[in-house]
């Protein structure tokens, strides 16, 4: 008995052990990004143009080689990796700053002077933001690494997780429903008359954050549809099209990526293949390309007919996203005969103007203001009614650069550190940065493991501090990380003692467990 219970033991440490090897940054991509830093420093030439360009094209490429090959890599090791923030900081970054850091050196002429009427930038600061970018991200893997190094191993096999197939199958489903009916109730009577403007209050964060409770409901609900109720998919397919539709309806990109993201994801919870992720990002990248033209069409109209911040109802919107879809056949059309315009739509994920405006004020000795903020993020509203719009810094940073306050723009998280306080802010905040990204990714791993399904909205929002790198320190990082946190507290001192008191499977015990990740 107690060489088995030894036996036993020593299976638990090996599978606790197994979750932060997923998590570490392995010595090639370290060596990498280090070697990166180096091409960028010792191959340098201001004097020679061509020299920088190539650079500048090369550069971009290797950091998207090594952080697309680390993300593959975590996934194909334990497919629970794609909710964690370490997983999308690698995405993300390959996308913003990787791919839209070639947008200007390799597309044509129009998408050029485009991007140039925003805010001028030439080779030279394209090479100091590749530079930051790649010193960024060694310091917080390397941040990373030694927190999750010195992390209490917590077990990821639980024998209590060992029930029937059935039980499982009503966890999945009664939690979902449960999300469903809480974060639909906020969302469709709350949020979207709010962003409708057929409502007067303000609307506090804390209830848009219980209306996102519907994204959990999104994946809970079709991963319970297609590992036990195959009949039931469309029900969840149709959910899925209406709050799509109602993504569209608020002219809101975001809204719409985020559904279909997720609705994705869980097709990827039992086993990821090369294949699958394909299919996937091609088919997300194939709605992107679809949803921006509509959804600039529609805002164009929605502007000329109602103006800007105008109430309008549903059936206003939908003529006005209805005529968009017309128009957007040939918009989409013209993509693949005109030159230019598809390298004009990458140039929507590039930060290199916008970026380049904070480089250049923090170097010619104006620092910028972004954090000034920071302590008023950890006081609710209700005790300061006048406390700053902590996102009001996205209209002031446009403002500044074009002299249009109606739209929002920002340098993202490594060009607004060194904005605020040079390399010395960049160092500092990549570092604290790599903190907080291993805590939350060890976190959503412990929850997945344990299919802890009660705490995953705390998951979906340790997933969206993960790719927010195109924001701001202080309105993405820290105040999303306080919503995050009192998200937390929400769920374990309100929802999670009555739902143990009445539904003792709760917090995981007799949840299902996913799978472990490879040996």
């Amino acid at each position: 008995m107690n060489a088995a219970a030894g036996s036993f033991d020593g299976e638990e440490r090996r599978r606790a052990a197994a979750l932060r090897p997923v998590l570490y940054a392995p010595a090639w991509e370290l060596i990498g990004l280090f070697g990166l830093v180096c091409f960028y420093l010792l191959a340098a030439d201001p004097g020679n143009p061509e020299t920088t360009t190539r650079i500048n094209t090369i550069g971009p490429m290797i950091l998207i080689a090594l952080l697309g090959g680390s993300a593959l890599r975590m996934s194909l090791l334990d497919p629970n990796t794609i909710w964690t923030a370490l997983f999308w900081l690698r995405i993300s970054v390959s996308i913003y700053y990787g791919v839209g850091n070639l947008v200007p050196v390799i597309g044509d002429e129009d998408t050029y002077y485009a991007m140039q009427a925003f805010y001028p930038f030439d080779d030279h600061d394209i090479s100091e933001l590749n530079l930051i970018y790649a010193v960024s991200l060694l310091v917080m893997l390397l941040s990373s690494n030694l927190v999750v190094s010195l992390s209490r191993s917590t077990s990821v096999h639980d024998p209590e997780l060992q029930r029937d197939r059935e039980a499982k199958g009503r966890t999945l489903f009664a939690v979902g429903m449960a999300f469903l009916a809480i974060g639909g109730f906020f969302k469709y009577f709350f949020v979207i008359p709010y962003y409708f403007k057929l409502s007067s209050f303000v609307l506090p964060e804390s209830i848009t954050t219980i209306a996102n409770f519907t994204y959990a409901a999104i994946y809970l609900l079709t991963v319970w549809a297609l590992e036990y109720r195959r009949s039931a998919l469309p029900l969840v397919i149709a959910f899925v099209i209406l709050d799509i539709t109602i993504g569209i309806l608020d002219l809101q990109k975001y809204a719409v990526l985020i559904s279909l993201i997720i609705f994705a994801l869980a097709f990827l919870r039992s086993r990821i293949t090369f294949f699958k992720i394909v299919v996937i990002g091609a088919a997300l990248a194939g709605s992107y390309a679809v949803l921006v033209p509509i959804v600039e069409l529609s805002r164009f109209q929605f502007n000329n007919k109602f103006g800007i911040d105008a109430p309008a109802g549903f059936a206003d919107r939908f003529a006005i996203v209805t005529n968009s879809f017309s128009v957007a056949q040939s918009y989409v059309q013209s993509q693949n005969d005109t030159p230019g315009t598809r390298n004009s739509a990458l140039s929507r994920i590039s930060y290199v103007n916008q970026s380049s405006y904070a480089i250049d004020q923090y170097d010619s000795g104006t620092p910028g203001n972004s954090l000034d903020d920071i302590f008023a993020v950890f006081i609710p509203r209700l005790f300061w009614p006048d406390k700053p719009i902590i996102t009001q810094i996205a209209s002031d940073y446009n403002y500044a650069i074009t002299g249009n306050p109606l739209s929002q723009t920002s340098p993202g998280l490594f060009a607004d550190a060194y904005w605020d306080a040079g390399w010395q802010g960049v160092i500092i905040a990549t570092f604290c940065l790599g903190i907080l990204f291993s805590l939350l990714s060890l976190y959503s791993l412990r929850v997945m493991h344990k299919g802890q399904w009660l705490y995953f909205p705390i998951v979906l929002l340790a997933m969206k501090v993960g790719y927010r790198v195109d924001g701001y320190l202080v309105a993405d990082m820290v105040g999303g990380s306080v919503i995050l946190y009192a998200t937390r507290f929400l769920l374990e001192g309100i929802v999670e003692f009555p739902y143990d008191m009445f539904l003792p499977i709760a917090r995981g015990r007799a949840l299902p467990a996913t799978p472990a990740p490879a040996e």
